[in-house]
């Protein structure tokens, strides 16, 4: 379990330095844990709740968690600047900033993604064997 003192150190500060200061350690792994979906939360609930749902939707049509969590921070985006149309300037660069330290951050996902050679997490096998059997015995008819 990874210590809380990066975000102690900005205690005393407004809320934005604190988000700021949750996401910088969320996203470089300086210490405390909490991340992008307590910032977005903090920023915009109902945004926070529609990226959810893109998340596991995408998880369920993909099964890639790191596709799931790209598009995700992409639609926090999209949410703040176009859909929910959030005045407060900083918000709206921080959620620039979200998706493209998301972005950066999983090069080697996306990358892997790109190969083909990326992890599917176990969820949903069932489904998915099942579509493969009935794919395969259409191939045979």
């Amino acid at each position: 379990m990874r210590s809380y003192s990066f975000v102690k150190a900005v205690e005393g500060g407004n809320q934005f330095c604190r988000i700021t200061a949750v996401f910088v350690d969320e996203a470089f792994r300086v210490g405390a844990s909490g991340g992008e979906p307590a910032i977005a939360i903090a920023i915009q609930p109902l945004a926070a709740v529609c990226c959810v749902a893109v998340f596991l939707l995408v998880l369920y049509l993909t099964r890639f968690v790191s596709l799931s969590s790209i598009l995700a921070s992409v639609a926090f985006a999209v949410f703040i600047l176009y859909i929910f149309d959030a005045k407060e300037t900083l918000y709206r660069g921080f959620a620039i900033a979200v998706a493209l330290l998301v972005v950066l951050t999983h090069q080697k996902n996306i990358t892997r993604l790109l190969r083909g050679s990326e992890n599917k997490v176990p969820i949903l096998k069932y489904r998915d064997r099942r579509r493969h059997r009935r794919n395969a015995d259409r191939d045979k008819e």
